[in-house]
Formats: structure tokens, C-alpha cells, sequence
């Protein structure tokens, strides 16, 4: 399982069409873009967000923002915008 964190601070848990991983379709149609990056926040999980989020001017996201500084995943000073999936590693092989 997964959580899609939004821009409007909703936690919606998610899960892969096919059970086991995430498609990138399936990424881009969560988030509603069209790259994705890695963030890195433990051993275990990754954030996934929009590559281009803030060149495209999406919202602040301030539950991914705490989350990412809590595991120190992104500079002190930077934020994470757009909506942001929080999943385990096994779930992007």
C-alpha cells in the first residue's frame, strides 16, 4: 500500500493496478504530471513527485514538505509542491 499525499492535504491510500508496483502510468496519473523524480527518504520508502512542479507553479505541499525535512530527504530551505506519493521501494523495482 501507498499514500498519495495532495496539495489539499488529503491522504488517500493507494495501491498498484497490478498489486505489486507501480506502472509510471500510473505515477503520472496519481501525481498529474508528466516526469516523475525520486526522493529518497529512508531504507525503505521513496516520495515520488512532479519532475517539473515548480516550473509549472503547483501548490505547496505541506505534508510532503514535513515529511521529506523530518527525514531530511531535501535541503533545509526547499519545499515539495504538487501532489506526492509515499511508497516503499519494492513498489517502484
Amino acid at each position: 500500500m501507498a499514500k498519495l499525499l495532495t496539495v489539499d492535504q488529503e491522504e488517500i491510500t493507494i495501491q498498484p493496478k497490478n498489486g505489486k508496483g507501480f506502472s509510471l502510468k500510473e505515477l503520472y496519473r496519481h501525481i498529474g504530471c508528466e516526469f516523475v523524480q525520486l526522493v529518497d527518504l529512508n531504507h525503505k520508502e521513496y516520495m515520488v513527485i512532479d519532475e517539473d512542479g515548480k516550473l509549472n507553479g503547483s501548490a505547496y505541499n505541506a505534508a510532503a514538505s514535513v515529511l521529506a525535512h523530518q527525514n531530511k530527504a531535501i535541503h533545509p530551505s526547499d519545499c515539495i509542491v504538487g501532489n506526492a506519493i509515499i511508497c516503499d521501494k519494492s513498489q517502484l523495482d
